[in-house]
């Protein structure tokens, strides 16, 4: 098993346009989240990364939001292996 964690820190909210594509994008990551048991692990790993890549594009292409200081300019390789646990993606909080 692995476990991915990507943390954004944002000024303010995502534009309704940009909220639809992240939260297309989640229900993407939830899918392939249900069938992970039949993908081999290497193929995870880049498929993940994959994922963070399009929620950073997601969240740099809004015209609303400015990345806080803590945020880094392009996601980080952060998959590791852990055992027994299984990556649940879960939508961030809008905050409203």
């Amino acid at each position: 098993m692995l476990a991915s964690q990507l943390v954004v820190t944002l000024d303010g909210p995502l534009s309704g346009e940009n909220m639809v594509r992240l939260n297309a994008l989640w229900a993407v990551i939830a899918e392939y989240g249900r069938n992970l048991q039949d993908v081999p692990l290497s193929e995870s790993q880049g498929r993940l990364n994959s994922f963070k890549v399009q929620i950073m594009e997601t969240v740099r292409s809004d015209p609303n939001v400015t990345m806080g200081a803590g945020t880094p300019a392009s996601p980080s390789a952060t998959t590791t292996p852990a055992p027994g646990s299984t990556p649940t993606p879960s939508p961030p909080s809008t905050g409203g």
